[in-house]
């Protein structure tokens, strides 16, 4: 007669959990959304996205380097707070401009309107420089 052989389980996907795992589990992850909705997005400058070297730097914006282009954006910093866009500007007269308030509340950190502005100052200084308009 054979001698039986036990079932030898290589594999416990099939096993339940100790009783309440699921509960500190559920939780556990209560916690950690709670702590997610709890954190503010901090945002990053996206120059990171358009600008990887030196020669992209010159190349968008005309600063020899990475450097260089942020040695200049912590000169003029402490005043870009207090940005009236150009548009409010026209508005109001060039006499109420410097009692304005700064312009509202932006949607791109205030270094990267800056990155764009220089951009869009090249881009238009090259289409004058070539004579070429893009449409």
């Amino acid at each position: 007669m054979a001698a039986a052989v036990p079932a030898v389980s290589d594999h416990d996907y099939d096993a339940r959990p100790p009783a309440g795992a699921m509960d500190a589990a559920l939780r556990r992850i209560d916690e950690l959304e709670a702590a997610v909705r709890r954190l503010s997005l901090v945002q990053q400058p996206q120059l990171r996205r358009f600008c990887v070297s030196d020669e992209d730097f010159r190349y968008y914006t005309r600063f020899p380097s990475e450097r260089i282009f942020s040695l200049f954006w912590q000169a003029i910093e402490p005043s870009a707070s207090s940005l009236v866009y150009w548009s409010k500007a026209q508005r109001m007269g060039v006499e109420a401009v410097s009692e304005a308030t700064p312009s509202p509340q932006r949607k791109l950190p205030i270094i990267d309107e800056y990155f764009m502005s220089v951009v869009d100052i090249i881009s238009v200084t090259k289409q004058i420089y070539y004579n070429v308009v893009q449409e």
